[in-house]
């Protein structure tokens, strides 16, 4: 199956950098996950009124409402079909 990411950038996927590519070209049939971690050196977020939608969306881990500075984050990308093994990776 075609990641979604390949799928939504059609032919300029290959103009990506092949790690890139590596990342982002998880697909139901590739039998890997990419899990990257970083920080972010500002995180913002939308006027006012954005907020309750925010929120919302944190319910799912998708938002979140928050402002901040130097802010950790890690991201998972996998098939839900790997989930259970996420409790066997320690990031």
């Amino acid at each position: 199956m075609t990641s979604i990411f390949r799928e939504a950038l059609g032919e300029d996927f290959q103009r990506l950098h092949p790690m890139l590519q590596k990342r982002f070209g998880v697909g139901v049939d590739f039998g890997y996950a990419c899990i990257g971690s970083g920080t972010f050196g500002e995180v913002k977020r939308g006027a006012w009124w954005t907020v309750p939608f925010l929120r919302l969306g944190a319910f799912r881990n998708i938002l979140f409402p928050d402002r901040g500075t130097n802010v950790p984050f890690t991201i998972w990308v996998w098939h839900s079909e790997m989930a259970p093994l996420r409790g066997l990776l320690a990031v």
